[in-house]
């Protein structure tokens, strides 16, 4: 009978630990979704407000027609986050959250493209806006689709395949809102592995032409 016991005293903890580990899992997870008090956004709604207009005001002093007026800042997104995605079903769910992370007034918009899983469903349920389409794109032609959808006053593109922390994507959105045309990352394509991939190949040799060395593998 004591063994007995002690088994049943052994099995009630595990339960009672199992029950609070998917506990704390929900709680986690809740975190993560937008509008509740956790989800906290890397970038402040009053510090990007106010970068977005003085981007605005300086665009109206240097005669950039193309300017959005303060009536179409307050209307627009701030953000917009571009991703092309084929077969990311499991990935794209923490990816869209990552997007939607960074600022409050930002829209996510994934280019479901050739899949045949249920990407288009998890990017949905995460919160983004999804644009599907039956036949493969490839990165640049979902680039395009979504920035010729794309709301938003910054423009920013990532991948699928990766769940990128806000805090790393903010960085690029904070330097077009203070001006900056096009920011980029350092990641330039490996050359070192034989053979190189062609596209890597394709931005050296043209940023050699143009002369630009400084931009080594950026396109």
């Amino acid at each position: 009978m004591r063994k007995t016991r002690t088994t049943a005293r052994y099995a009630t903890r595990s339960n009672v630990t199992r029950r609070k580990t998917v506990l704390k899992k929900r709680r986690w997870k809740s975190g993560h979704k937008k509008g509740t008090k956790a989800y906290t956004f890397v970038i402040p709604s009053k510090q990007l407000m106010s970068q977005a207009e003085d981007r605005v005001e300086n665009g109206a002093e240097n005669g950039m027609s193309d300017a959005p007026s303060h009536r179409d800042v307050s209307q627009r997104p701030i953000l917009s986050v571009i991703i092309p995605a084929m077969n990311e079903e499991k990935k794209i769910g923490a990816v869209v959250r990552e997007a939607l992370r960074i600022c409050h007034d930002a829209e996510v918009l994934v280019v479901v493209n050739g899949s045949t899983d249920g990407t288009a469903n998890a990017a949905k349920r995460a919160g983004a806006r999804v644009l599907t389409y039956a036949e493969a794109l490839g990165h640049d032609g979902g680039r395009k689709v979504g920035a010729a959808e794309a709301r938003g006053e910054v423009l920013l593109f990532t991948d699928a395949d990766i769940a990128i922390p806000a805090e790393h994507l903010a960085p690029y959105v904070k330097a077009v809102l203070k001006g900056t045309d096009v920011a980029l990352n350092d990641y330039h394509g490996p050359v070192t592995h034989h053979p190189v991939h062609p596209v890597v190949e394709a931005k050296h040799m043209l940023n050699t032409i143009l002369a630009r060395s400084d931009l080594r593998g950026h396109p």
